[in-house]
């Protein structure tokens, strides 16, 4: 049983981070979801605000991958590994986070939060931690 929902929350965990990918692409490349508060200046020195700002979004970026490629190669090494549901805990919480902030912050990607909880109650239990 541990296996399946592994495997399956391994899955949602990969699906999320995409999601996160795909919202920064639309708000940075496309600008699909232009930020309605405030303006970035133009300079481009590194102290500048706008070079801080996208430095933040590439962390916020690549954060959630870190655990999702650990929870990746514990479920090909050993798919009832005790840590794997922390990991993809913490990859779906991270995940959450990249969207809002790869969406410019849009009140309707806070929601996103609410699903990781939904999604996370599947486990019923993470105890990998103690």
């Amino acid at each position: 049983m541990d296996r399946q929902k592994n495997r399956l929350m391994v899955l949602f965990a990969s699906l999320s981070f995409v999601l996160s990918v795909f919202f920064h692409i639309l708000n940075r490349i496309f600008n699909a979801m232009p930020v309605m508060h405030g303006h970035y200046p133009t300079e481009t020195s590194l102290f500048n605000s706008e070079v801080l700002y996208q430095m933040s979004l590439n962390l916020m970026l690549l954060l959630p991958l870190l655990p999702l490629i650990a929870a990746i190669v514990l479920h090909v090494k050993q798919p009832e590994h005790s840590y794997i549901p922390a990991l993809n805990t913490v990859t779906l919480t991270l995940s959450s986070v990249s969207l809002i902030a790869g969406g410019g912050g849009m009140v309707e990607l806070h929601f996103s939060i609410f699903m990781v909880v939904a999604v996370i109650a599947y486990y019923e239990r993470i105890n990998s931690l103690y």
